[in-house]
């Protein structure tokens, strides 16, 4: 539950897997404002947390800003050029968020050949076919990263 995952950081402010824990369910919750703020803690105690990067980057993709997210997971990458979620992220962003399909292709296609039976596999393929068969196409309706 939530009220255990806060206890859990309030107890261990510096643990950093309590409050990857709590932004997660902060994210499942749909409180974007308070998982922001967890992995923007997670990287006061660890400025090289990948995972903290690619989240970060994807609240802000989901907040309308996805030049600072695409910076973020740019971040993220140059840390782990093939942590999955990160290349994944990459991907939607430049896809979903900046329109440029034909961009996020190589970080698509990377994402498969990292994690081929990753959780965004089927999302995945399908953007890839998206933009083979038109450069310029939107995503499909519906989908959220």
């Amino acid at each position: 539950s939530l009220a255990s995952l806060e206890r859990r950081v309030r107890d261990h402010p510096g643990d950093v897997a309590a409050h990857l824990a709590l932004a997660e369910g902060y994210l499942d919750a749909e409180r974007l404002r308070e998982a922001t703020l967890e992995y923007l803690g997670v990287l006061r105690l660890q400025p090289g947390n990948v995972e903290a990067k690619t989240q970060l980057g994807l609240l802000l993709f989901r907040s309308g800003l996805p030049e600072p997210g695409l910076r973020s997971v740019e971040q993220a990458l140059a840390t782990d050029p093939r942590y999955p979620e990160a290349l994944y992220a990459r991907g939607i962003i430049l896809f979903m968020g900046m329109g440029q399909p034909k961009a996020a292709v190589p970080s698509l296609r990377a994402y498969l050949r990292v994690a081929p039976f990753g959780a965004h596999r089927d999302l995945v393929t399908q953007l890839l076919k998206l933009a083979a068969d038109n450069p310029g196409a939107k995503p499909p309706p519906g989908r959220s990263p």
